[in-house]
């Protein structure tokens, strides 16, 4: 509920500038929510490791979406970007701690390679050349989560891996509808049903990370 309050709030507010830190409140509240959804539920009581690396993914990423409060493309929009570097990294390392299935990874790779190198040909053109690097690697990572996210579940087989699955594809979805708000030009349905799929994808980290 805190999360579905906090993004409608910044959905509405964050066009209108004398309100636009409703907009921002709505974000860190909403942020903040995933975080504690993690902490009383399955990451804390699992007492794994691939559980506490999910958890930190989503610690990183609220860091994230507070910097990325920001209006350009500045340090402070860099660090956000550098944040959910870090926390995508976690879910690689975690799903790697819960066990992959490799075969099963590297048959994905038929799917993901073309859509990789697609959305790299879309978005790098339009990047800042200071931010190209960062890009890059951005894309590569994200996509070895959705990667590692599928060698998991084949390899376990279990409804809360399932759900880690569908929360990696979301997350990838969304980091799109951000690269065509932030590099290519703001459409608002785009931008509003990015931050809907984002925080729907880091809840159902939050409510599944009990890998083990």
């Amino acid at each position: 509920v805190g999360v579905a309050v906090g993004v409608i709030l910044l959905t509405i507010f964050e066009r209108q500038q004398p309100r636009r830190w409703i907009a921002a409140a709505g974000k860190t509240v909403a942020s903040l929510c995933f975080v504690c959804v993690a902490l009383i539920g399955d990451c804390a009581s699992s007492h794994t490791l691939s559980g506490t690396l999910i958890l930190l993914g989503l610690i990183v990423g609220a860091v994230g979406d507070v910097c990325l409060l920001s209006a350009s493309n500045g340090t402070v929009f860099h660090m956000g970007v550098r944040a959910f570097l870090a926390g995508h990294i976690f879910y690689v390392v975690a799903f790697f701690t819960a066990g992959v299935d490799l075969q099963a990874a590297l048959l994905s790779l038929i799917v993901l390679l073309p859509v990789a190198i697609l959305v790299l040909k879309w978005v790098m053109p339009q990047v800042p050349q200071n931010m190209k690097v960062s890009a890059f690697l951005y894309v590569v990572v994200i996509s070895v989560m959705v990667l590692c996210s599928v060698g998991t579940h084949a390899a376990l087989g279990t409804a809360n891996s399932q759900q880690l699955l569908v929360a990696a594809v979301l997350f990838f979805i969304s980091d799109l509808c951000v690269a065509q708000t932030r590099f290519i030009g703001r459409i608002a349905w785009v931008r509003a049903s990015g931050l809907y799929i984002y925080y729907l994808a880091q809840t159902l980290f939050a409510t599944a990370c009990h890998l083990n």
